[in-house]
């Protein structure tokens, strides 16, 4: 489910993080509201492995892996398997990234 995507109400518009519901892993936030720029760099993957556990590209390129969706996008692109290329330089207000932590019992 994505918390926060252009729906022609949300266009441009980011919301403050952890406000909607955590999904089964108890992580917040992980489609919509910005587009994450990850690590790794844009291309195919090595067809051997199995891309379902961690998929891995290629060792360099130009473009880096954008993931996630933004407040800017449409509902069309708010799944963990959608990703596009971007230049590992380009940035906007729409591209951020996310933060995960193991929670510490107290």
């Amino acid at each position: 489910c994505a918390e926060n995507y252009n729906d022609g109400n949300n266009i441009g518009r980011q919301h403050g993080v952890g406000l909607k519901p955590a999904n089964d892993w108890g992580l917040y936030d992980m489609l919509g509201n910005t587009c994450e720029r990850t690590l790794d760099w844009y291309g195919d993957y090595v067809v051997s492995q199995d891309i379902s556990i961690d998929p891995i590209g290629p060792r360099n390129g130009e473009n880096k892996v954008w993931r996630g969706g933004s407040g800017w996008d449409s509902a069309d692109k708010m799944y963990i398997a959608y990703r596009w290329s971007k230049s590992a330089d380009q940035y906007d207000e729409s591209h951020g990234f996310r933060v995960v932590c193991d929670a510490v019992a107290k």
